[in-house]
């Protein structure tokens, strides 16, 4: 596991998505080029889909998903989700 947090989030009581959208590595060039040009867009997407299925289940709290990971695509995901919360 690449996030040392995450055992640690857990052992709180913490439900952790750790999802591995595209563009990650560890599944080939294909995957890992899906967002060659789109940086932020499908990559961001793929998370905000995956909170979007948790808040469903009633795993989530839509109000209380904070998120961690690159400052990219965290600040797309955080942008994408302050526009669908005012509506836009």
């Amino acid at each position: 596991m690449h996030a040392p947090y995450v055992p640690l989030l857990v052992s709180r009581g913490y439900a952790v998505f750790h999802p591995n959208t595209r563009g990650s590595g560890g599944r080939g060039q294909k995957f890992a080029g899906a967002v060659v040009g789109d940086m932020g867009g499908a990559d961001a997407q793929d998370i905000l889909s995956g909170i979007d299925a948790l808040v469903v289940q009633g795993l989530a709290d839509p109000d209380r998903t904070p998120t961690v990971g690159s400052a990219m695509v965290d600040g797309a995901v955080t942008r994408s989700r302050s526009a669908r919360s005012s509506g836009l």
